[in-house]
């Protein structure tokens, strides 16, 4: 069968579910290239997508020797992905950045294929960036990036259900607190939430928290033993049903989060995973936080009491969670998706094939 589209994207839920979002609008047929060592697999069956894989692993910030034992992979990437390009024609290729679109992106540029690219982050990452000149164009997550290249600001591509929840018009107690740490979830938010909870108890609050699953029980107890009124899970596939209750959101400040909570329109407390690469979950969140529209707090060995110290200040205002999640909702793009929908189909009814 040849396949009009290929979406190449792969690791984690950042990249993977705004590909999902584009797919979704698409009508002619299209096929996902994608990696196997991440959340690939979990995903893609409860979506129900049909996808074909390669063996790439990371290589950036890992050690000499693990880049050797790697280079293998990399390789029979390379085989693969050239394979799949002869064997299914596609006519264009969108690739949402990682190291899992570099080989597929590699033939494209070297057989003179129509490409496009999204960029989820505030701070391009390599891929992007080595192959931004030549693609036909590139959708930015963020208004203002530093990137050669055609670039279109589109935010990032959401699932449907996430541009049908409504502002919130007026705050009720308990207070909604939803904690997220990105789809794979955060030791680090975990650990904290666990410093703060004795300042929480009998505070007007519930918590809704997406926990790793290694840390299920123990926060489980935890939350039981303050008597604090709580729901949590290790994986959902649906996030918009508590963003949609939320009146405060803390999360880490992926691209994808942070474009859920300008879509939602709520109040977030941003803590950016400072290991990200070039500390691009820092300026993703400063986007919102510099306009007033979030709270933004850097995770060294003070942000446990700091959070302490933002919340009790919320409950006492409560209101600043309307005024904020509006000053969000100010920066979404509501045309984006139609944009990038518009400028596919426009390439697949007047371009021609590589072949």
């Amino acid at each position: 069968m040849k396949y009009k589209i290929f979406f190449v994207t792969g690791g984690t839920g950042g990249h993977i579910f705004p590909a999902i979002s584009v797919a979704r609008e698409i009508d002619f047929p299209y096929l996902f290239i994608t990696g196997k060592y991440g959340m690939e697999k979990k995903i893609f069956k409860k979506e129900n997508i049909y996808y074909k894989t390669i063996p790439i692993k990371g290589l950036s910030g890992i050690s000499f020797l693990k880049k050797a034992v790697r280079l293998p992979n990399l390789f029979f990437s390379l085989v693969l992905s050239f394979f799949y390009i002869l064997k299914f024609k596609p006519s264009i290729i969108f690739a949402f950045g990682g190291y899992v679109s570099f080989p597929i992106l590699f033939w494209a540029k070297f057989l003179k294929k129509k490409y496009f690219l999204q960029e989820q982050n505030s701070i391009p990452g390599f891929v992007t960036k080595y192959f931004s000149k030549k693609a036909e164009k590139i959708f930015i997550g963020f208004p203002e990036i530093k990137l050669e290249g055609k670039k279109v600001f589109t935010g990032n591509p959401l699932r449907k259900e996430f541009y049908e929840i409504e502002l919130k018009k007026e705050v009720s107690f308990p207070l909604n607190i939803f904690i997220i740490g990105g789809s794979q979830g955060s030791n680090f938010l975990d650990e904290t939430i666990l410093k703060v909870l004795p300042n929480l108890k009998g505070k007007p609050i519930k918590i809704i928290h997406q926990v790793r699953p290694e840390n299920f029980y123990k926060l489980k107890e935890k939350y039981n033993g303050f008597g604090i009124e709580y729901e949590i899970f290790d994986f959902t596939d649906k996030p918009w049903i508590y963003y949609k209750d939320a009146d405060i959101i803390i999360c880490r400040a992926g691209a994808l989060t942070v474009s859920e909570v300008i879509s939602s329109g709520r109040c977030a407390i941003f803590i950016p995973f400072k290991g990200a690469t070039d500390n691009h979950q820092f300026y993703n969140a400063k986007f919102l936080s510099d306009s007033g529209a979030s709270f933004l707090i850097e995770e060294n060995e003070e942000t446990s009491e700091n959070l302490i110290e933002l919340l009790e200040e919320i409950i006492k205002k409560p209101e600043i969670t309307i005024e904020m999640g509006k000053k969000a909702k100010e920066k979404e793009n509501r045309d984006g998706l139609k944009i990038i929908k518009e400028s596919l189909l426009k390439t697949l009814e007047g371009g021609n094939d590589a072949f």
